[in-house]
């Protein structure tokens, strides 16, 4: 039985008082006693009690007053094979947010406790560093197309090789799914590679309504008053293209976090010194970043890998708001 109340408050030269006052004490004594040492008389008879009970020796610490369990406190055993996940995506090169983690423990057959209650575990144990600075999750407002194939984005990011070499990585992502449709390995950022990755990607699931790049040479030059090879191939397939307004990064924001992903896996498995092995590190059809931050051709052990669902192959191409002069 858990004690609680003032008599766990009183302190140990009080409580050897107590046990050692006279069993026949005077008429007002108790009270008086009680009175001098800021207790009441019913914490007085309290402990006097436990002391006949279980002995001097407990009746003088303290018992404790929290509750034998903690509702809602995750058990141990549960947090160590986060950790444990955790340190091995890491390891591996694949994010290894509350996210990515619970998404692994699920892959297992393990029941992951909640996105913030992972983030919480991890700071307690000083596996991540706290960031005050970021917005909580909260302040954020996500904007996605509300269909698969409504809009898929491409950019490309330069990667360098071992040997001194730079590469440069294209990628496209259905906004909605947050799928990677095709990827490929380019010396540059060029007409030739942004063409053959978006006919890959349209191959394997069909076209999308708009096609949203930035505003590069290679991509989108319709703000310049040019039409380049790509809008021109896209406009063949009936395709609108569509491209982010200038200084404003964050409208390709989905691609520009997959290619810190991205980085992080190739990093993870150097030495890369040619471009056959970057290619073969490159992923061209991973899980969903809502679902998993990781990039992953193969999952890790024990996690399926996912697979891009009927639906998305037969999405509607209807009905999805442009982004062209926003």
């Amino acid at each position: 039985m858990q004690g609680g109340g003032m008599s766990s408050r009183i302190p140990r030269h009080v409580r050897l008082a107590i046990i050692e006052f006279p069993d026949k004490p005077r008429r007002g004594e108790i009270t008086r006693f009680c009175a001098e040492h800021g207790i009441s008389v019913a914490a007085f008879y309290k402990i006097r009690d436990q002391a006949r009970r279980d002995g001097p020796e407990a009746a003088v610490v303290a018992r404790s007053t929290s509750p034998a369990r903690q509702a809602g406190r995750t058990p141990a055993v549960i947090e160590q094979q986060a950790l444990d996940i955790r340190e091995e995506l890491t390891r591996q090169g694949w994010d290894a947010g509350p996210l990515s983690v619970a998404s692994a423990m699920r892959g297992r057959g393990l029941v992951p406790p909640s996105r913030a209650t992972l983030a919480r575990i991890f700071t307690r144990r000083g596996v991540v560093a706290p960031q005050p600075q970021k917005k909580p999750r909260a302040a954020y407002h996500r904007f996605r197309y509300p269909d698969p194939n409504g809009c898929w984005q491409l950019d490309g990011f330069n990667y360098k090789l071992d040997n001194g070499q730079n590469r440069c990585i294209l990628q496209v992502e259905d906004d909605h799914a947050r799928y990677i449709l095709a990827s490929v390995v380019a010396v540059t950022e060029n007409a030739d590679a942004a063409i053959g990755v978006a006919a890959t990607a349209i191959s394997r699931h069909g076209a999308p309504t708009y096609f949203l790049t930035d505003n590069g040479a290679a991509f989108n030059q319709s703000r310049r008053g040019r039409e380049s090879r790509l809008e021109r191939f896209l406009k063949q397939q009936g395709v609108t293209p569509i491209s982010g307004r200038p200084g404003h990064p964050t409208t390709q924001g989905k691609n520009e976090r997959l290619h810190q992903t991205l980085g992080k896996f190739l990093d993870a498995h150097r030495p890369i010194t040619t471009t056959r092995r970057l290619a073969a590190l490159n992923p061209s059809s991973i899980c969903p970043v809502s679902d998993s931050y990781a990039c992953r051709v193969t999952a890790p052990p024990g996690v399926a890998a996912a697979t891009i669902t009927g639906s998305h192959r037969a999405a509607s191409r209807t009905g999805i708001p442009g982004r062209r002069n926003a």
